[in-house]
C-alpha cells in the first residue's frame, strides 16, 4: 500500500508512486484517519480552520497499481473555495491476469480536471469512476478501460453534480 494524506498533494513530473497488485491512496483534507480493517479504506473531514485553504491533488507524474486500485480523493467543507483533482500525468491500474484494475477519483465539493491518461485496460477491462461538482476531460485526456484479450470492455463512469465537459478520448472496447 501507498497512502499519502495532506491538505494539498503534488506528485511532480518525475514522481512515481507504485503499488503493484495493491492500492495507491491519496487523500486531500485537513484531517485523515485510516481504517484498514473496516469497510472504508480512508475517511476524513475538513474542519473550520481550513476554510481559507484550497485542498487538492495534482498529479504530473506516474501513479500505478497494476492489478489493484488507485484511489484519489479531495474533500472540502462547504465554505472552502473548493477541492480539486488535476491529472496531467499518468494514472494506471491495468488488469493483471484475472485481476481488473480500478481508478476512483472523487472531488467532494470541487472539480476534476483531466489532461493526462487514466488506464485500467486488461483482460476484461477495469473500472474508472470520476465524481465531482464539475468534470473536465481536456483535449489531451485519454481514459482507457479496454479489454486486451477476448473479454468485454470495462466501465467508465463520470458523475458530475453540475457539468461535464469532454474533449478527450474515453474508450471501453471489448477484445476480439
Amino acid at each position: 500500500y501507498v497512502f499519502i494524506a495532506s491538505d494539498t498533494i503534488t506528485n511532480g513530473a518525475t514522481g512515481n508512486l507504485s503499488a503493484p497488485g495493491g492500492t495507491v491512496g491519496l487523500a486531500s483534507g485537513s484531517q485523515v484517519s485510516l481504517d484498514l480493517q473496516g469497510d472504508r479504506l480512508l475517511s476524513f473531514s475538513v474542519d473550520q480552520g481550513t476554510a481559507s485553504q484550497l485542498v487538492g491533488v495534482d498529479n504530473l507524474g506516474v501513479i500505478s497499481a497494476d492489478g489493484g486500485r488507485v484511489w484519489i480523493s479531495a474533500t472540502s467543507a462547504r465554505n472552502v473555495a473548493g477541492a480539486v483533482i488535476n491529472n496531467s500525468g499518468v494514472i494506471r491500474a491495468a488488469g493483471v491476469e484475472e485481476r481488473n484494475g480500478e481508478i476512483l477519483l472523487t472531488a467532494s465539493g470541487g472539480d476534476v480536471h483531466l489532461n493526462g491518461s487514466l488506464d485500467v485496460s486488461g483482460v476484461q477491462g477495469g473500472a474508472v469512476n470520476i465524481n465531482g461538482n464539475n468534470i473536465n476531460l481536456g483535449t489531451s485526456a485519454t481514459v482507457s478501460a479496454d479489454a486486451v484479450g477476448a473479454g468485454n470492455g470495462g466501465r467508465i463512469v463520470l458523475m458530475a453534480e453540475n457539468q461535464t465537459w469532454s474533449s478527450g478520448s474515453p474508450s471501453a472496447k471489448g477484445g476480439a
